[in-house]
């Protein structure tokens, strides 16, 4: 570890520490992103696995024989869904964001007016928790929304994939 890392007591320094909490940060956000894709690719792969089709393919020809009501269940629950995950991506840029102006905003050596400066990056700082706390809702929100979202597309296929057939005779 580098000495300039370092501050007088031998701990790490707070731009350090706040470089290793948004690394920390990143990390967990690709760990969610990794769980909504696993999500995803399980309803397509169960699909695939019972009932013997490629649903990916067959998706924009079933889209037309399900009824409007349903389709527009189908579409609020996608746009949920991409609400949620939106919502979490622009919640950590908005921490990146606090923490590059926490670094900005921190006091030069020698300065001697360090309690004015403290007291303006505390809005970062309470900023910066109040993301990390959002970007937890809303990733956890969107596991759960990916989870409905899968149901309802894998009970589209069981309730109208014989309209479907019928449609290609």
């Amino acid at each position: 570890m580098d000495e300039d890392l370092l501050d007088a007591s031998g701990k790490l320094s707070t731009s350090q520490r706040l470089i290793d909490t948004t690394k920390l940060s990143a990390s967990h956000n690709r760990h969610y992103a990794n769980e909504i894709w696993q999500y995803t690719q399980a309803s397509g792969s169960m699909l695939s696995d019972t009932l013997w089709i490629d649903a990916v393919e067959f998706w924009p020809r079933l889209l037309q024989v399900i009824p409007p009501t349903y389709r527009q269940s189908i579409e609020e629950a996608r746009n949920e869904l991409s609400f949620l995950v939106n919502m979490s991506s622009l919640s950590f840029v908005l921490f990146v964001l606090c923490l590059l102006a926490i670094l900005g905003n921190a006091p030069s050596p020698g300065t001697s007016d360090l309690m004015s400066v403290l007291l303006n990056s505390l809005r970062y700082v309470t900023a910066g928790v109040l993301s990390l706390a959002s970007i937890w809702f809303f990733n956890r929100a969107a596991l759960f929304s990916v989870g409905a979202f899968g149901a309802m597309i894998r009970s589209a296929y069981d309730l109208f994939r014989l309209d479907l057939l019928h449609q290609f005779r």
